[in-house]
């Protein structure tokens, strides 16, 4: 009688690696292992599959159930494996194990159906299958991690081969910044050996040569020096004395002082105790101040001007002459010289300064020339790729944005494509600090005070929030290609009022007199960005009903901005700050003063006269009161002499010296036509009568402002010496009357309502 045999043991799966196993050393049972990884050859850690093993207790288990024997890298070995640096072996790792679950999960159900006698098996395999599917998705979550922790290192995953992206260099002395970016040939130079010799190496085996290569060096500067400057053509300074061109210290002090409590706040530029600094030495050793210093100066004190109780014609000819002076310095033979900051806190001094000093925006220093200059310089990048001291990457991060704050701008009032996306530029944002709490020897300024405490710098940082819903408001509002959305405008524009409403809620907790204009001057522009983003819909309103929201909303920005026209009263009352701005300035530094706020406040009620029927062929004559038409006028009659109070403020500023015609005319004619189709009158008769009634104020305006601001024949120089631009025209030219009535009733009918 035989004895039963004792059970067949099992052999233990094999967890090493093939070669730790091939070599008889222990392994960790990592991918790769530490033993494949410090071999002295190459080696390549491979696992065995446990497919094997996993077959074999698979049939033993389920005997003839019929599922296939699919080998299936263990979770854990993917899990354990994440240590490794490699992430492309990972990834193949789980993409094979997901392939492999597939197929198992495909097999199982195919299985499933075919042999319904095998359910507790297939029960057992899907638990399997899910516990491998959550340790799966946690091998999934680890290799995340360990990709976001990789960035920075080139990536090899299968068709994804991606480097960083190249870190730029920067050149930034006293005299010259300049930014070398990813095209730029240094970055290759820099690679060679020779490019790395370190000055301690020179001085331990080169010392009589270091001496002898420094004074060669030195020899050719100064020959090209001087071979550029024979060959460079001599021009005469058109200023060359700007130093006697200032006024009084007293004078200067009120001007500057005005310009640093409107302006500078606004747009930051300078660093106000460092500059104070410069300005004391400048009274105490005029001869030795720089030309920058000079130059900045005067640009400061033209735009002080602006607010200058006893502006007159004198103080308004030399700020005319500091920009000249500004400009002939920045392109003029010195140019080179110019491409630091001092040249680029220069270039946005000037363009304020042309703005609130009536000569406008020129086409060829124009904001694109600024954007490009600074970008050269390298200020579209964040400061500490640079490794810069504190006090430069702020001062840079303040010009930075108020380059972008001046470049919108320009581009919104000269209907002008923006060159500039959110992706052109870091984003990098002041600090809310005080400039008398930094200065050039400061070590941290990583501790910036919250906003709610007022600095120098919290209306920059105000603007700075609500920048990159502006740059999107100016590429729709210049965008000739694409339909505009509707919903986008309402959105966008429901994003400026919530703005506005961040500003006056500051404001209110900052309140004071010297805070007045800087919040109307902000709510304006962005009151103005609403106006321009609705005012398309606004136009086909008006036959379009689905439109009425922006009907109003217009008309909501308008008003709000047209009251900011009512503290100007010339020539009784004394003028506050924002009242001189938009007085003096050209754009959208007019505020309530400009066409677009004229021309809509005009639209609507020339729209609603049009729907009660007044104006038609058929309403002429004596036309019937009733409660309703009573109730309308009574409506329209704000609207009408808030633009009555600027028609005449316009014909007011013609005799203060300011010769710009056309916005006076224009808003003559509109409420001629507007009383006309009240009264149930022609209305082309009426306006042509208006508009020569109009002229021939402008006329006497500009013939008293002649006897009384300039010298006869300093005003015929001024007249025959350059060519006028667009806002400056001789009344009697005989081409006016053409162009002009053209320009009007070419508004008028309905086939050319979007003309406004």
């Amino acid at each position: 009688m035989t004895t039963p045999s004792s059970p067949r043991k099992r052999r233990r799966p094999a967890r090493s690696c093939e070669q730790c196993r091939r070599r008889k050393v222990r392994c960790d049972l990592q991918m790769p292992c530490a033993g494949c990884r410090i071999s002295r050859g190459s080696l390549t850690c491979t696992y065995r599959e446990s497919g094997r093993s996993s077959a074999r207790t698979d049939t033993d288990n389920t005997g003839s159930s019929g599922l296939p024997s699919i080998p299936v890298v263990s979770a854990q070995e993917v899990i354990e494996g994440l240590n490794t640096p490699s992430i492309f072996t990972l990834r193949d790792q789980i993409q094979d194990v997901q392939h492999r679950l597939q197929h198992l999960e495909r097999s199982t159900v195919h299985e499933g159906q075919r042999d319904p006698t095998h359910d507790r098996a297939l029960d057992q395999t899907n638990v399997a299958v899910q516990d491998l599917t959550s340790r799966l998705r946690k091998a999934e979550e680890q290799l995340s991690e360990l990709s976001r922790n990789h960035q920075g290192q080139p990536s090899f995953a299968k068709g994804n081969l991606t480097i960083p992206a190249t870190i730029p260099r920067l050149r930034n002395t006293t005299g010259k910044a300049k930014l070398f970016g990813p095209s730029h040939w240094l970055h290759t130079a820099e690679k060679f050996n020779l490019s790395q010799l370190d000055a301690k190496d020179l001085e331990l085996s080169f010392v009589d040569s270091q001496a002898e290569l420094a004074g060669m060096i030195q020899e050719c500067r100064n020959l090209r020096k001087s071979v550029k400057k024979q060959q460079a053509v001599q021009l005469n300074d058109p200023i060359p004395d700007l130093l006697s061109t200032f006024p009084p210290r007293e004078i200067c002090d009120q001007l500057v002082g005005n310009y640093m409590r409107t302006f500078e706040l606004i747009y930051r530029v300078v660093h106000i105790p460092s500059f104070w600094k410069e300005y004391e030495i400048f009274w105490k050793q005029p001869l030795s101040t720089s030309m920058p210093f000079l130059v900045k100066l005067g640009l400061m004190l033209t735009i002080g001007m602006t607010f200058y109780a006893d502006r007159d014609e004198h103080l308004a000819r030399l700020g005319r002459i500091w920009i000249y002076a500004a400009q002939w310095w920045l392109v003029g033979p010195s140019e080179k010289s110019t491409a630091n900051l001092d040249g680029l806190q220069v270039f946005c001094l000037l363009h304020v300064s042309r703005q609130t000093c009536f000569v406008g925006a020129s086409p060829w220093l124009s904001e694109g020339s600024l954007l490009r200059m600074a970008m050269t310089m390298g200020l579209h990048r964040d400061p500490r790729l640079f490794h810069l001291t504190p006090f430069h990457s702020e001062i840079r991060t303040r010009l930075w944005t108020t380059v972008l704050e001046l470049v919108i701008h320009a581009s919104t009032d000269a209907s002008l494509p923006l060159l500039l996306s959110p992706c052109d530029f870091d984003d990098h944002v002041p600090h809310n600090v005080k400039d008398g709490d930094f200065n050039s020897e400061t070590k941290d300024l990583s501790l910036s005070q919250p906003l709610e405490d007022f600095t120098e710098s919290s209306i920059q940082i105000l603007l700075r929030q609500s920048l990159p819903v502006r740059i999107e408001v100016a590429k729709i509002l210049n965008n000739h290609h694409t339909e505009q959305s509707y919903d986008t405008a309402i959105d966008l524009a429901a994003k400026l009022q919530s703005a506005c409403r961040e500003i006056a809620a500051f404001c209110q907790l900052h309140w004071s007199q010297s805070l007045t204009m800087h919040y109307k001057f902000l709510d304006m522009q962005f009151r103005r960005y609403i106006l321009l983003l609705h005012r398309p819909y606004m136009l086909r309103a008006r036959k379009d009903p689905r439109f009425y929201l922006s009907r109003k909303i217009c008309l909501e920005s308008a008003m709000i901005i047209a009251a900011c026209a009512e503290n100007i009263k010339i020539p009784s009352d004394v003028l506050d700050d924002l009242s001189r701005m938009m007085i003096s300035s050209t754009g959208s530094f007019r505020g309530a003063l400009t066409l677009d706020v004229i021309s809509a406040l005009a639209m609507e009620i020339i729209t609603q006269l049009e729907e009660t029927g007044m104006g038609s062929s058929s309403s002429t004559g004596d036309l019937a009161v009733d409660p309703l038409t009573e109730m309308a006028r009574a409506q329209r009659e704000p609207i009408i002499q808030i633009l009555a109070h600027i028609e005449e403020q316009l014909l007011q500023i013609i005799g203060l010296g300011y010769p710009s015609m056309k916005r006076y005319v224009f808003l003559a004619g509109i409420l001629r036509q507007i009383r006309a189709m009240e009264s149930g009158q022609s209305v082309q008769p009426a306006v042509v009568k208006t508009l020569r009634d109009s002229l021939k104020k402008c006329c006497a305006m500009l013939r008293s402002s002649q006897t009384a601001n300039a010298p006869q024949d300093s005003f015929e120089t001024l007249i025959h010496s350059e060519p006028s631009s667009g806002l400056y025209f001789d009344p009697m030219d005989p081409n006016l009357a053409v162009d002009f009535s053209s320009f009007l009733f070419t508004t008028f009918g309905g086939e050319h309502e979007a003309g406004l």
